[in-house]
C-alpha cells in the first residue's frame, strides 16, 4: 500500500517536470531563426530532456513501471 502511496505522489511531480520541460524546450526551438536540420533539433532536444534535473526520477518510475507489468503476467 505504501508502494501505491509512493506512486500516487510521484506522477504530480512527474506532470510538473512535463510542464517545465515543455515550455524549455519550445523556448529553444524558436531561438534559431535558420532552418536546423531535423536529426540536429532531435538530438538538441534528447540532450536537454536527458541533462532535465528529474529525469533520474522519470526513468525509476519507468523501471518500476515496467517491472509491474511484467511482474503480473
Amino acid at each position: 500500500i505504501s508502494v501505491k502511496m509512493t506512486a500516487t505522489a510521484q506522477p504530480p511531480s512527474k506532470a510538473q517536470a512535463v510542464h517545465i520541460s515543455a515550455p524549455s524546450a519550445t523556448a529553444s526551438t524558436p531561438v534559431p531563426s535558420a532552418p536546423i536540420d531535423p536529426q540536429t533539433q532531435l538530438e538538441a532536444d534528447k540532450r536537454a530532456v536527458y541533462r532535465h534535473p528529474l529525469f533520474p526520477l522519470l526513468t525509476l518510475l519507468f523501471e518500476k513501471c515496467e517491472q509491474a507489468t511484467q511482474g503480473s503476467e
